[in-house]
């Protein structure tokens, strides 16, 4: 199996234990992801929505404003982006 392939299965794996309530689990996966590759926008998404899960929401909300930084978005997934980091009802300081 490819790096790049392993990284997907490591990431649906880490979502998969989002779905089932484990998210400290997940967490640790996406962080070790996101530390072999940062740049990868997909992997940030996961990471913000484990930080959320875990009620992390000042940590979700960080990662939510990184990826609205990016400015090549494209207007369906910013606006994705923008409704999830809305949820999360935290107003940073």
């Amino acid at each position: 199996m490819k790096p790049s392939e392993q990284m997907l299965a490591a990431a649906k794996y880490a979502e998969a234990l989002l779905a089932v309530d484990r998210p400290a689990d997940a967490e640790r996966i996406v962080w070790d992801l996101v530390a072999v590759d940062p740049s990868r926008a997909e992997l940030r998404v996961t990471l913000a929505r484990v930080l959320a899960r875990a009620g992390k929401l000042r940590d979700a909300y960080n990662e939510y404003a990184l990826l609205l930084a990016i400015p090549d978005l494209d207007p369906p997934t910013r606006s994705m982006l923008e409704r999830e980091q809305r949820a999360l009802n935290f107003t940073p300081e």
